[in-house]
C-alpha cells in the first residue's frame, strides 16, 4: 500500500483494507501510545470502521482507552480470529 505514497515521507497504511471502507490492523507488538493514537486517528478519518487484531496485553489496554474516543474501533483477540478462521 505504500506504493501509492510515492517517494518521500511515508504515511500510515493499515495492514489491509476490506471493501475500501474497513481498515484492519494486526498489532502483535505494542507501539508508543502517541504513535498508536496517530495511526488510529488516521484510520478514523479515512475508513468507516477499523478492526484491530492483537494478542498483546499492552495493545489491548491502549485500545480500551482509545475506543472511548474513536467510535469506529473494534478490537479482536488474535486467538479468537484464528479459532474462527478469519474476521
Amino acid at each position: 500500500m505504500h506504493i501509492k505514497d510515492g517517494f518521500g515521507i511515508r504515511k500510515h497504511q493499515p495492514d489491509f483494507v476490506v471493501h475500501e471502507c474497513i481498515a484492519v490492523e494486526v498489532e502483535l507488538n505494542a507501539k508508543a501510545k502517541d504513535r498508536m493514537e496517530e495511526n488510529i486517528r488516521e484510520n478514523y478519518m479515512k475508513y468507516d470502521k477499523q478492526i484491530w487484531i492483537t494478542n498483546n496485553s499492552k495493545v489491548k489496554s491502549l485500545l480500551k482507552g482509545f475506543i472511548q474516543q474513536y467510535s469506529n474501533i473494534e478490537a479482536l483477540a488474535l486467538e479468537d480470529v484464528l479459532a474462527h478462521g478469519g474476521v
